[in-house]
């Protein structure tokens, strides 16, 4: 087993990455350098075309904050939550493992069917799509 800390070793992963996807899109390798020094931030310019506050509304900053916090390993945590609640009442009552079971279930289910309504209304919402036949 690797004794390098668990979260360096995804940070280290997605270093790599990110700096390796550069090389595939670049048309050349000056560009490819520039890019790279572009996003650490060593890049020329003033940047005011590319600000970051500009496009950091409440919106990005929510999705980016969900997007930190479910790749993380929150599934199996609750898994694990799950598997041990249902273990201390197994020798309690018969029924509760199944109701804990059948219940974290229905959670998935309409935890899944609210994230697609809500990625249904905001893509709805984004668009304006006028009658058909508005022009005729």
């Amino acid at each position: 087993m690797n004794s390098t800390w668990r979260p360096l070793r995804h940070l280290y992963t997605i270093l790599v990455f990110m700096v390796g996807w550069v090389f595939f899109r670049a048309d050349t390798l000056p560009f490819a350098l520039e890019y790279i020094k572009a996003m650490f931030g060593f890049a020329a310019g003033d940047g005011v075309q590319y600000f970051v506050a500009m496009y950091l509304n409440r919106e990005v900053l929510a999705a980016l904050v969900l997007g930190i916090i479910l790749s993380m390993p929150v599934y199996p945590w609750l898994q694990r939550m799950r598997a041990g609640l249902a273990d201390g009442f197994k020798t309690r009552v018969s029924f509760v493992p199944f109701a804990v079971n059948a219940g974290s279930s229905f959670i998935n289910i309409v935890f899944l069917v609210s994230v697609l309504g809500i990625c249904a209304l905001y893509l709805a919402s984004g668009s304006y799509n006028p009658f058909i036949y508005f022009r005729f």
